[in-house]
């Protein structure tokens, strides 16, 4: 059995891959997508909300967010991100 992840970082609200460029030769589904820091730069509903759609958009089966030093972990988007 194969595991696929895909591992971001500093996408600081819209550095994003597009979903579409993940596919390869094989399903353009991944298992883990592991973000590994600063998915907004600077905190915010409105950045929240535009990262938390980018990640909505990978097909995985579980997403992994590490809160980096740009990102305010208190506030209604942090919470919203449990649900994407």
């Amino acid at each position: 059995m194969t595991t696929t992840f895909l591992i971001l970082s500093d996408t600081h609200d819209d550095a994003f891959p597009d979903p579409a460029s993940l596919a390869g030769p094989g399903p353009s589904k991944v298992d883990v997508v592991l973000h590994c820091g600063d998915l907004t730069m600077i905190g915010g509903l409105s950045n929240y909300k535009r990262a938390i759609a980018n990640l909505k958009a990978i097909d995985a089966e579980l997403k992994l967010v590490i809160a980096g030093n740009h990102v305010r972990a208190t506030g209604r988007g942090f919470r919203e991100i449990r649900h994407c």
